[in-house]
């Protein structure tokens, strides 16, 4: 049992829940400031989104990185793992002082166990900032928004790679976005 706290310093520390001591530190070779993170349903892999838009998969067991893939856009805003944990969904940052279309990224589990390089969905009009999947994992939900434009919240049908609903328009971004465990 595991909990994770990101930090800004690119650290993420790795905390045993049932004595609340820190068991591992994770720290990337690259200096790479921790966004978010996601761990997969069985506790076993922690993905950690990076501000360069590195997302890198920790063994939370030993501390140990298993895999790095290469993110949306220029900085990982969310990063989050479907309920089965055969995908894993990332959203990206804006070009710093520029109003960029957010970037939303899935990547899928191939045979051998690893993520494959990940694929595109395109739709949103301004940068994605968050992300979580539908108890069944067909739907994605993913939200975000400029303080000045206002916010936006797609729904989508990852099979077809297309937004099967935008809730509406939102006066403020959309920060964050869940599904209800029974949510299809």
């Amino acid at each position: 049992k595991r909990a994770a706290v990101c930090q800004s310093n690119g650290e993420v520390l790795l905390y045993d829940t049932s004595s609340w001591e820190v068991v591992y530190t994770l720290k990337a070779e690259t200096h790479d400031p921790a966004r978010s993170a996601s761990f997969s349903p069985d506790g076993s892999v922690l993905a950690v989104g990076g501000f360069r838009g590195t997302i890198r998969l920790w063994d939370t067991g030993t501390g140990k990185e298993k895999a790095s893939l290469k993110g949306p856009g220029t900085g990982v805003s969310s990063v989050a793992f479907s309920a089965d944990g055969s995908r894993l969904a990332a959203t990206s940052l804006p070009l710093p002082g520029r109003l960029s279309a957010g970037e939303v990224w899935v990547y899928r589990k191939g045979k051998d166990g690893a993520f494959e390089e990940g694929k595109q969905l395109r739709g949103h009009r301004m940068p994605a900032l968050c992300c979580a999947w539908s108890a069944d994992g067909k739907r994605l939900a993913t939200g975000g928004g400029m303080a000045q434009q206002g916010g936006e919240v797609l729904v989508w049908d990852v099979e077809k790679a297309m937004p099967a609903l935008a809730l509406g328009s939102h006066r403020h971004p959309a920060e964050a976005v869940a599904f209800t465990r029974d949510g299809n």
